[in-house]
């Protein structure tokens, strides 16, 4: 994806500016070490600096594939313990919560999408991947093809779901259209929790 391009793009210009690095074999375990420590430093948090790493970790060892060095010179660089410093703590949504957030999104439009985050468990790049086709109302199953684990899983439909689905489908529905059109956005999911009154 072009954003995830752009990200590792990023940090590989990043790490060059930091070792002053001219060459592969400038880009050393020690020299990646205290840039990383620098930026620790800057007050980020352990899973930024982690992230850094994996992308590092992974340029290193492309690097090794494709013959440009010997070895993965960062195979052995360490990752910071996230657990003791933790910026955002995930939690689930209580009955409460979930049923203000869905009052805020009735009003929007956007009951049906964090419903089916909530009752049936999709990430948000398989809400915005999910067709009619994967759908079987009649029998009230729902087929996730292409998630994180790379597999086609069929789970049934919470009954309140499968009511939402049978309400909104189109009659000329086709199989290829997808169910949620019109993606919600992080900063849209931000505003409309900030409207649940939800932390």
């Amino acid at each position: 994806a072009p954003k995830g391009v752009e990200s590792k793009e990023s940090v590989l210009k990043w790490i060059m500016v930091e070792t002053r690095a001219s060459r592969l074999s400038d880009f050393t375990l020690e020299s990646v070490e205290r840039a990383l420590a620098s930026f620790w430093k800057l007050g980020r948090s352990p899973r930024t600096v982690n992230t850094r790493r994996e992308i590092l970790r992974a340029f290193a060892n492309w690097c090794r594939k494709t013959g440009r060095t010997e070895s993965n010179t960062l195979e052995f660089l360490s990752k910071l313990d996230e657990t003791r410093d933790r910026r955002r703590m995930r939690r689930p949504l209580s009955d409460e919560e979930l049923a203000r957030l869905l009052e805020v999104a009735d009003e929007r439009g956007r009951r049906v999408w964090y419903l089916t985050a909530a009752l049936a468990g999709l990430r948000r790049s398989e809400l915005t991947r999910l067709t009619w086709g994967s759908i079987d109302i009649d029998a009230g199953l729902l087929t996730i093809r292409d998630g994180k684990a790379k597999r086609e899983d069929v789970v049934p439909l919470h009954p309140e779901l499968l009511e939402a689905f049978k309400a909104g489908r189109p009659a000329e529905a086709k199989h290829t259209d997808r169910v949620l059109p019109t993606a919600v956005t992080n900063l849209t999911r931000k505003l409309d929790f900030k409207r649940a009154g939800i932390d």
